[in-house]
């Protein structure tokens, strides 16, 4: 049997928009010692819209295991009057 250490990395892990009110919108994500490179986010104009972004991270300090999956942020849009909530 092969024991394998993991190394724990302690440090910010973060989500970046450029120009979020502009024709041309970047976003990227960011980690200790990793970022992704500036993508591009198709908008479409539309209106009569509502929307709102939502924070899944908001305990203080989380810890993540190699692999795991974390919802940092979700974003909800609708064409009615009202939005539902979401328990993240």
């Amino acid at each position: 049997m092969v024991k394998v250490q993991m190394k724990s990395i302690k440090g910010h892990l973060g989500f970046g928009i450029i120009n979020p009110n502009a024709e041309e919108t970047l976003v990227f994500l960011y980690g200790p010692g990793v970022r992704t490179q500036p993508s591009k986010i198709d908008k479409e104009s539309r209106a009569n819209i509502i929307s709102s972004w939502d924070d899944g991270i908001s305990h203080g300090k989380v810890k993540l295991k190699l692999g795991e999956t974390k919802i940092l942020a979700l974003y909800r849009e609708t064409e009615g009057n009202s939005i539902h909530t979401v328990d993240l």
